[in-house]
């Protein structure tokens, strides 16, 4: 299986058990921190991989943007070390 696959199947058995805590409130004091932890690692699975879809993204690398001297430079130029502290 490959690591998306099991990370989507994660994030289905984790969609399964918030159904489950809505049915029943009770499950979630077992289980709680276990799926805290769970919802907290795929929300930043997600945050960096919308940082390496930037990155891959090859407009991003396509000089569009000006500065106020007139030099092209990508968003890539613009936001990149931003996005990339952001997604550490």
């Amino acid at each position: 299986m490959s690591e998306q696959n099991k990370i989507d199947e994660i994030k289905s058995e984790h969609q399964i058990a918030e159904e489950l805590f809505r049915r029943k409130p009770q499950m979630k004091d077992v289980f709680n921190p276990t799926h805290d932890w769970i919802g907290y690692l795929l929300a930043e699975i997600e945050r960096k991989d919308e940082a390496l879809r930037f990155f891959l993204d090859d407009d991003n690398y396509m000089p569009t943007y000006e500065s106020p001297t007139g030099t092209m430079f990508s968003a890539v130029e613009k936001e990149g070390r931003k996005r990339a502290r952001e997604a550490l």
